[in-house]
Formats: structure tokens, C-alpha cells, sequence
């Protein structure tokens, strides 16, 4: 046997956030398969190709970078995602591995949160890596899906509600005016704004932290609100990295058990 790490991201068009919270999450992921090789992947074509004609930078899409590890002589290989949820773009993945063709075992990790530990464990390290005072709430933002996913992130809200911590989604539920009731109803002056993204890109540095209207920034301050953005995306941070390496070495341990 000889098996491959396929690390799958969405991607983001600026090279700095690809530095600050891709490579380092990938980088978690590889230190648990210090010997495999490492094979990277983006899903999103408009990304792709921005990149290229942009910035020179190439990455290849899923089923390119299958059919290259399947050409350098691997014969399994495990497939982790860097996504939140398992969303859309992971139903495109999970059909992309499916298609993995012959002559190449292919096995797909689950993504950063796919079942109520996942949630448990995110919401108690969120409450240590962002703080808050006593007049003041956290409100996070994911990017929404309109999928069946769309049920962890109400998950994520329920295990909120004793908390000075509430959650939004740029284009699915919970919406920017219901977040903006959570700090209404938590009773806080302040907000710190977060983004529940793997990276502080477009979403989190337009639809977040904008200030032209529609942005949660300016709803929360029409609303009389004092907001802090944080623009730190999860794969900045060590804690959530790990939450990944440990979903791609469970998965590495069924990879194993269906050779064995």
C-alpha cells in the first residue's frame, strides 16, 4: 500500500489569508502523517482561477489533484476537507471522491463540525479564545447553507443561548437582523464580531465587518450598538487546527481498517 493526504479547502483569492489559516491548518493535518505525502486541493473555480491569472498561483481541483496522486503510484489516499460544515460544497466533494475511478482508495474525513461533540467542544473553545466583559457579547458569523447542515448551526445557537454569545449567517439562518435580537436580548452595549469562516477573507472583511450598508457591522451600529470586528479566521487558530487533525486521523484509522 501506499497511501496520500488530499487536504480539500474552498480557497480564498488573497495569498495572505491563504498563509495565515490555510497552509497552517494544513500544516496540523500533515504533522499527524508526517510520512505521507501531502497533496492540496481547492473546490471553488472562481478562486482557481483568480489566483492564477492574478497572483501566478496554481492549485488544482479535486479531481486533478486524485488523478495526479493516482500517477505518482498511491493507491489510497485520505481525503480532508477544511470546510465548516457538511454543506454544499462538502455534498461536492463527497461526490468527487465517489468518483475517484480505478485504481485509487479514497476515504473523506469529516468537516469541522459534523455531529454534537464537534459543537461542544467548538463553543467551549470559542468561549476561551474570545473573552468578553460583562456589558459586552460575542456574535459570530458562519457563511449559511441551505442544506440539511443548516441544522448545526442552529445547534451551535441553541448551546449559545446561556452564553453572552450569539451566531448569524451571511446567506442562510440565523440572519444578520436575528443576531442582531440576540445582542438586543442579552442586553450588552458592545459587540465583538468573529467569523465562524476558516478564513478572514471577502465574507468576513465585506459582509461582516463593512461598512457600507447591509454589513453586520452597520446593522448592530444603526441598532446603537459599540462594534469590535476581530478579523481572525478559525484556521488562525491552534485549538480549531487540532479539531482538524483529529477528524483526518479518525479518519486514517478507517482508511487503515479497510486494508487490514
Amino acid at each position: 500500500m501506499s497511501a496520500a493526504l488530499l487536504v480539500v479547502s474552498f480557497g480564498t483569492t488573497h495569498p495572505e489569508a491563504i498563509e495565515k489559516a490555510i497552509v497552517p491548518t494544513e500544516n496540523a493535518i500533515r504533522a499527524v502523517f508526517s510520512r505521507v505525502p501531502f497533496y492540496r486541493a481547492f473546490t471553488s473555480s472562481v478562486v482557481r482561477s483568480r489566483l492564477e491569472q492574478a497572483q501566478g498561483i496554481r492549485v488544482e481541483d479535486v479531481a486533478q489533484a486524485l488523478d495526479r496522486i493516482r500517477r505518482d503510484g498511491h493507491s489510497h489516499v485520505l481525503v480532508q476537507p477544511t470546510m465548516i460544515f457538511p454543506g454544499t460544497e462538502y455534498d461536492k466533494l463527497r461526490t468527487a471522491v465517489s468518483n475517484c475511478g480505478q485504481g485509487l482508495c479514497c476515504t473523506l474525513g469529516s468537516p469541522l463540525l459534523s455531529c454534537e461533540e464537534d459543537l461542544d467542544r467548538l463553543v467551549s473553545l470559542l468561549r476561551q479564545i474570545y473573552p468578553v466583559e460583562a456589558d459586552t457579547g460575542l456574535l459570530l458569523m458562519g457563511h449559511g447553507t441551505d442544506n440539511g447542515a443548516n441544522g448545526l448551526y442552529e445547534g451551535l445557537s441553541r448551546r449559545m443561548e446561556s452564553l453572552p454569545m450569539g451566531l448569524c449567517t451571511a446567506g442562510g439562518s440565523p440572519t444578520f437582523a436575528e443576531g442582531a435580537a440576540r445582542m438586543k436580548a442579552l442586553g450588552v452595549q458592545q459587540v465583538r464580531l468573529a467569523p465562524l469562516l476558516l478564513v478572514a477573507g471577502a465574507h468576513a472583511a465585506k459582509d461582516m465587518a463593512g461598512t457600507s450598508p447591509g454589513s453586520l457591522r452597520c446593522l448592530l451600529e444603526e441598532q446603537g450598538f459599540s462594534v469590535t470586528p476581530m478579523l481572525q479566521g478559525l484556521g488562525e487558530l491552534d485549538a480549531v487546527r487540532q479539531m482538524y487533525a483529529d477528524n483526518a486521523r479518525r479518519a486514517f484509522s478507517h482508511l487503515i481498517s479497510t486494508i487490514c
